[in-house]
C-alpha cells in the first residue's frame, strides 16, 4: 500500500493547490472534496478550514460554513479575516447578534482596518440603527478615504437620518476626485431623485454620460427621470440604447412598456408585461403594472393565477413582494373579493413601510413655514406681480382625489391642452432655495424676490408650456402636490385659476393605501400616517382659501361624476370658457396618462368609486379613529 496523506505532506499540498484551482473556476463540489481530504490529514491547518468555509458559503451551506470557520478560529483566534468570515455566515443563518460579536472581535484585533467598520455599519443599517451605522461608516471611511462602497453607504445613512445636504455634499465631493466611478454617479443621481430634485438628477446623469457614454445603468436612470418629467421620446431612445447593449433587460423593457401604456397602446404594453412575467417571474413590477392597466372579472383570470404562483416563489425581494401584493389586491378588488384584497394591500404596505421614514413633525414644520410666509400681507405687498396670464390652469389636491379625471375632462375642450403633471413649479421652488443664503431657503426665500425676478420665473414656466404643447389657449398642469405651492403659483400668475379637487377623505385615503407610489410619498403605507398627513393638508387648504380668495376654485369629485353637466358647466364658466359637449365624452379622446389612473380615466364618467371605502369599513377602523368621526363621515 502507498503512504497515507498523514505521511505525505507533499501530496496534501498538491491536493490543496488543486482545490484552490477548482475554487478559481467555481467548481465548488470538487474543491470541497479535495479540501476535506486535506483537512482530515491535517486537522490543525487553519487555512484549509478557512477555504473550506469559503466553499461551503458559496454553496449557501452557511451552517456548515460556521462550523468550519469556528474550527479555524479554535486553531488561530487572532485571524482577523476568520472572524469576518464567521460574521458573514452568521448573518446568513439569521444570528445577527452573534455576527456583531464576531465583527467586534475582528475590530479589537485590527482597529485600523476598514472591513470591520464596514460590516458593523451594514449590520446597524439592516437593523435601522442609522446613528450607529453613521458612526461605523465614518470610521471606516477614515481608514480608507477613497472607498466607493463606504462613501455610498455613508451617504445612504445620512439620507435615512434626513441629513440630505450633507449626503449630497459627500457624494459630490467624491465625484470631484473619482469621476471614473460609475457607482458614484448613480448614487448621486439617485440621491437627487429621492430628494425630489429630478431636474438636477437629469443634469448629473447627462454629465456622467459624457464620462461614461456607454454605461447602461446611467442611460437607464436618465431615461427613468425623463419619463417622470414627461419627455417620452428621449426616454424611449435611451431605453432602446440600453436594450441594444443588454437585450432583455427587465427594467428597460418594463419602463418601455409603461411609456406605451401611457400613450394608450394597451395591447402592446400588456404583451410586454406578460412576457416579462414569464421570463422574469421574480420581478414584481410587471405584475403590478399589468394590474393597473386592466380590469379583472374573475379570480380564475390567468394573470391572477400567475401572480399567485409568483408570490409563492422563494427568495422574492421586498420590492417585488410588495408589487405582487399590490397587484393581487387590485385584481381581487375588481373581482369583489374584498377581504382577501385588503389582506394583500396590508401585506404590500407593510413591505413598503419598512423602506420609508415618515416624520410627521418635520412635515408639520414645513406646512407651518408655508402658512407663515404666504400670509395675507405677503400678497397685498406684491399685488399683480408676475405674469398677468390666464393660460395655465393648475389642478391640485391629494393624490387619488380625481385630478387626472378632471384634467382629461377639461382637456377634451377644444381650447384646452393637457400638459400632465409638470414639475416646473417644484423646479422654480428649488431655484429659489438654491439662490437664497440666509435661513430656511424655501419658502422664506420667496420674500426676498423682487418683481423683476418673479416675472422672469413666471416667464420660464410659460416657456415650458410652449415647449410642451405649443401655443394652446389654455393649458392644464395637474401636479397634485402643487397644493404645497399654491402661494407661489398665485405670486407668479395672479390671474391664473387654481382648481382644488376635493374627494371624500375615506375614499381618498383608501385609494392612496391601495397604491404603490414613487419616492416622496412616505406617508402612504400606514393608515395612521395617511390620516396625520390628511389633517395637515386640510389645514393648509383652509389657509389657501383665506389668502387666495377667488383664485382658488373648488371641484368635488362626487359632484363631478354624479352631476357632470352642471359641475363642468359651472367650472368652464369660472374659467371663462364656453360650454363644449366634448367634455362629457372625454374618454373617447384621452391623450397621454402618466399616472396610476391609466384604466379609470379611459372610462365614461361614473359613480362606481363613490363610497368604495365602505367595502372595507371593518379593516379601516384605525383610519376612522385617526381621522375622527367628523372627518371620516361615519
Amino acid at each position: 500500500m502507498g503512504r497515507s496523506q498523514h505521511d505525505d505532506p507533499a501530496r496534501a499540498e498538491r491536493e490543496f493547490s488543486t482545490a484552490l484551482r477548482a475554487m478559481e473556476r467555481g467548481d465548488w463540489s470538487h474543491a470541497e472534496k479535495r479540501l476535506r481530504r486535506v483537512a482530515k490529514a491535517f486537522p490543525e491547518n487553519a487555512p484549509v478550514h478557512f477555504n473550506l468555509a469559503v466553499v461551503l458559503r458559496q454553496q449557501n451551506r452557511h451552517v456548515a460554513a460556521v462550523k468550519q470557520i469556528q474550527r479555524m478560529l479554535d486553531i488561530d483566534p487572532t485571524a482577523y479575516d476568520g472572524w469576518l468570515m464567521l460574521a458573514e455566515n452568521l448573518v446568513a443563518t439569521g444570528d445577527v447578534d452573534a455576527a456583531s460579536n464576531a465583527v467586534q472581535r475582528a475590530l479589537t484585533l485590527q482597529p485600523d482596518r476598514f472591513e470591520a467598520h464596514l460590516m458593523l455599519g451594514q449590520l446597524s443599517a439592516e437593523q435601522l440603527r442609522w446613528t450607529d451605522a453613521l458612526m461605523f461608516f465614518r470610521n471606516g471611511l477614515d481608514k480608507k478615504p477613497l472607498d466607493v462602497n463606504l462613501t455610498i453607504l455613508l451617504a445612504q445613512s445620512l439620507t435615512a437620518l434626513a441629513q440630505f445636504d450633507e449626503a449630497l455634499a459627500l457624494l459630490r465631493g467624491a465625484l470631484d476626485t473619482q469621476p471614473n466611478q460609475v457607482d458614484l454617479w448613480l448614487s448621486t443621481g439617485e440621491m437627487l431623485q429621492h430628494m425630489g430634485r429630478i431636474e438636477e438628477a437629469v443634469d448629473i446623469y447627462r454629465e456622467s454620460l459624457i464620462q461614461h457614454p456607454a454605461s447602461g445603468p446611467l442611460q437607464l436612470q436618465l431615461a427613468d427621470c425623463l419619463s417622470e418629467l414627461q419627455w417620452p421620446d428621449e426616454a424611449k431612445l435611451l431605453y432602446e440604447a440600453v436594450l441594444q447593449q443588454t437585450p432583455g433587460h427587465p427594467d428597460a423593457l418594463n419602463n418601455q412598456a409603461l411609456l406605451a401604456a401611457a400613450a394608450g397602446q394597451n395591447t402592446q404594453a400588456e404583451s410586454a408585461f406578460r412576457a416579462l412575467m414569464v421570463n422574469h417571474p421574480d420581478y414584481g413590477d410587471p405584475y403590478r403594472n399589468l394590474s393597473v392597466l386592466k380590469h379583472f372579472d374573475s379570480t380564475a383570470d390567468q394573470d391572477i393565477l400567475a401572480m399567485r404562483a409568483a408570490l409563492r416563489r422563494d427568495h422574492l425581494s421586498s420590492p417585488s413582494r410588495a408589487a405582487l401584493c399590490f397587484a393581487l389586491g387590485k385584481a381581487l378588488d375588481d373581482c369583489g373579493e374584498y377581504d382577501e384584497a385588503f389582506d394583500y394591500f396590508r401585506q404590500a404596505n407593510d413591505e413598503r413601510h419598512k423602506a420609508v421614514r415618515f416624520d410627521i413633525d418635520r412635515l408639520a414644520r414645513r406646512f407651518d413655514d408655508i402658512e407663515k410666509h404666504f400670509d395675507q400681507t405677503f400678497f397685498e405687498d406684491r399685488a399683480r406681480w408676475g405674469e398677468v396670464s390666464r393660460q395655465p390652469i393648475f389642478i391640485i389636491g391629494l393624490p387619488r382625489s380625481g385630478t387626472t379625471l378632471l384634467e382629461q375632462v377639461l382637456a377634451a375642450h377644444p381650447d384646452v391642452a393637457a400638459a400632465g403633471e409638470l414639475r416646473k413649479i417644484t423646479e422654480i421652488s428649488l431655484w429659489i432655495a438654491a439662490h437664497h443664503s440666509a435661513g430656511d431657503p424655501y419658502p422664506a426665500g420667496v420674500s426676498q424676490l423682487d418683481a423683476k425676478t418673479v416675472k422672469a420665473l413666471a416667464g420660464r414656466y410659460l416657456d415650458e408650456l410652449t415647449q410642451r404643447v405649443g401655443e394652446a389657449k389654455r393649458v392644464t398642469d395637474k401636479m397634485p402636490m402643487n397644493f404645497f405651492h399654491a402661494g407661489l403659483i398665485h405670486l407668479l400668475f395672479p390671474e391664473a385659476a387654481i382648481i382644488h379637487c376635493n374627494r371624500n377623505p375615506m375614499d381618498t385615503a383608501l385609494s392612496i393605501y391601495c397604491q404603490h407610489f414613487p419616492p416622496g410619498m412616505d406617508y402612504a403605507y400606514r393608515l395612521e400616517d395617511i390620516a396625520a398627513y390628511y389633517h395637515r393638508y386640510v389645514a393648509l387648504m383652509a389657509h389657501w382659501r383665506g389668502v387666495l380668495g377667488g383664485a382658488l376654485l373648488e371641484v368635488d369629485y362626487e359632484q363631478l361624476v354624479s352631476t357632470p353637466r352642471e359641475t363642468v358647466g359651472n367650472l368652464l364658466e369660472s374659467l371663462g370658457l364656453v360650454w363644449s359637449d366634448a367634455c362629457l365624452a372625454h374618454h373617447t379622446q384621452v391623450g397621454r396618462v402618466e399616472t396610476l389612473s391609466l384604466w379609470q380615466v379611459r372610462q365614461p364618467l361614473n359613480i362606481r368609486s363613490i363610497g368604495r371605502w365602505r367595502r372595507y369599513e371593518s379593516q379601516l377602523q384605525p383610519l376612522i379613529e385617526a381621522l375622527g368621526p367628523s372627518v371620516a363621515g361615519t
